[in-house]
């Protein structure tokens, strides 16, 4: 059933991420965005614990290795 009932797991799966990233990371300043990539590992890990086990997958960590922010942030980053 649950073959059926998903059938793109790694759509499904980079979606959740993107809305997770996309509700945390307006909340935090850039410095702090760095500095909390534990916090939104967390965050990720536990918003696709609770969807993707209804699937049959079990979520054992997310990791995040790098944030690379827009490229007009850089520039405004530089140019302080």
């Amino acid at each position: 059933e649950a073959f059926y009932a998903l059938t793109s797991p790694r759509e499904q799966i980079t979606a959740h991420i993107y809305d997770v990233m996309r509700s945390e990371l307006p909340t935090l300043e850039l410095d702090a965005v760095f500095e909390a990539k534990e916090d939104l590992a967390l965050a990720v890990k536990n918003a696709l614990s609770e969807t993707m086990t209804t699937y049959g997958y079990q979520i054992l960590q997310a990791l995040i290795t790098d944030l690379d922010p827009d490229q007009r942030v850089k520039n405004a980053m530089n140019e302080i």
